[in-house]
């Protein structure tokens, strides 16, 4: 292989693990930016109007279940809001 190529290959390399390095470090919400604030405890069942709308928030903020809203653990959130 001649010298340009494999410097080229290092660089692809290089970058390709710089991103997975950055998803990985960015948290719960894999970097993404959401509508909803994922850094501390903000949210209670009640202030969501249905059970899909606090599962998102929930799915979007990680397994962390940082705003306790999945007592029992099961992956499914305030299920008394039916």
């Amino acid at each position: 292989m001649n010298r340009a190529l494999i410097i080229t290959l290092a660089i692809i390399v290089l970058l390709i693990a710089g991103i997975l390095i950055f998803i990985a470090l960015s948290g719960g919400n894999n970097g993404v930016e959401t509508e909803y604030d994922c850094s501390s405890d903000v949210y209670n069942c009640g202030d969501f109007t249905t059970q899909e709308e606090a599962q998102a928030v929930y799915d979007e903020c990680g397994p962390e279940d940082v705003h306790g809203l999945d007592n029992d653990g099961d992956g499914v959130v305030c299920e008394g809001l039916g």
